[in-house]
């Protein structure tokens, strides 16, 4: 039996498809193996995920999750801010 340990891009692959077509528990399930497996969610996958919540409307979990990035010293880029902001505006 052949074993291949997931990459960060596999999961952030993964999750950002099951958060995508809305099985936002599957999504989590991967996210919480791929913390369990000590990788680390990518400035990507937190941006995905911070404009999939916006667009449910969850603004407080969405500055959790901008929060998050910095506390895990992932970079706040362009587009995380840019993905931020457009949500926020969408919603006014």
């Amino acid at each position: 039996k052949l074993f291949v340990r997931p990459s960060s891009f596999t999961y952030t692959v993964l999750i950002s498809g099951f958060v995508k077509t809305g099985m936002i528990e599957r999504g989590c399930q991967y996210l919480d193996k791929m913390l369990e497996d000590g990788l680390s969610p990518n400035a990507v996958l937190y941006t995905s995920l911070i404009g999939h919540f916006l667009k449910k409307g969850d603004f407080k979990f969405s500055f959790t999750l901008f929060g998050l990035m910095g506390e895990n010293e992932i970079k706040h880029d362009h587009v995380a801010y840019i993905t931020l902001l457009s949500g926020l505006w969408r919603a006014m």
